[in-house]
């Protein structure tokens, strides 16, 4: 019996560089690849699972990337087999440079003259990461939304009218079997399965995994490298559900200046003078109600 493995499952994309009136790339053009190509070819991601959506759906896809692949994978990963990703390091203080980087230099050198760019990566989705098979009797389907061309080049020139077309784009699915004889002993010792109450949602329902650290990361649009994130500077970062704070927190800029941190001090006191008026007003009229 046939599974398929998800998470050892890959993106293979075949494409060449050229000038948007289809001429090949000269010595003298001054373009290249961003970093992690492979993902930032794509500005979203849907997977479906007999006709359902199973991601949630947003056009972050090669942040998500990016930022999946700084913190999972180790150095000698990266310097490895992220390599097929077309995953080669910016130097840092010169990611939006085009002479002085060092990464773009070496990335350029793979679509120099048009040459065919061959690349083969894992897929950052929430269900491609779990450790379990899906049956092959299931129908599964992904779209793909590309980005623009000049998201996913870097040029030196005023005008960069380039073009990317892709020559191949294939999901290879990594299938694993299992005989017969040890699925029947799998569903002897597990017995009859215990099905969930079945109910109907009328709520939004939200696909993805719930996250215990929510990173939050500021860029600029009119940079060149999508991966050149700044700080801004933010004094407070809070966070809001159903209109209501949840959390906040200092950032590492607040925490080195004392005037801001007085001043936050300051509003935090308000903020608990007002919400211990506002409980006893409560209080109160929950007295004259009583009455």
């Amino acid at each position: 019996m046939d599974y398929i493995d998800l998470k050892r499952s890959k993106l293979y994309v075949k494409l060449k560089v050229k000038k948007a009136n289809g001429e090949d790339l000269q010595d003298g053009d001054t373009v290249g690849p961003v970093n992690l190509i492979l993902q930032s070819l794509w500005s979203q991601l849907d997977v479906y699972i007999q006709g359902q959506m199973v991601t949630s759906s947003n056009t972050y896809y090669p942040y998500k990337c990016m930022m999946k692949t700084l913190l999972q994978y180790g150095q000698d990963a990266k310097s490895t087999q992220l390599s097929s990703s077309l995953y080669l390091k910016d130097r840092y203080g010169h990611m939006d440079e085009i002479s002085t980087n060092t990464g773009l230099y070496e990335r350029r050198k793979f679509i120099s003259n048009s040459k065919t760019l061959e690349m083969e990566g894992p897929i950052f989705s929430d269900i491609f990461e779990m450790d379990r098979y899906l049956l092959n009797m299931l129908s599964l389907k992904l779209k793909l939304y590309r980005n623009d061309p000049s998201f996913c080049l870097m040029s030196g020139e005023i005008d960069t009218n380039y073009h990317i077309s892709l020559e191949d784009v294939v999901i290879k699915l990594c299938s694993t079997y299992t005989s017969i004889v040890g699925v029947w002993v799998y569903f002897k010792v597990r017995g009859s399965p215990f099905w969930p109450p079945s109910w109907n949602l009328r709520t939004l329902r939200f696909y993805g995994i719930l996250k215990k650290l929510n990173p939050y990361y500021c860029y600029q649009v009119d940079e060149r490298s999508p991966a050149s994130l700044k700080y801004e500077d933010q004094r407070i970062i809070s966070e809001f559900m159903d209109s209501s704070q949840s959390i906040e927190w200092e950032t590492d800029s607040q925490r080195e200046n004392p005037e801001l941190i007085e001043e936050n001090r300051k509003l935090r006191e308000k903020l608990r003078s007002s919400k211990e008026k506002l409980k006893t007003l409560k209080l109160k009229l929950q007295t004259l109600k009583d009455l």
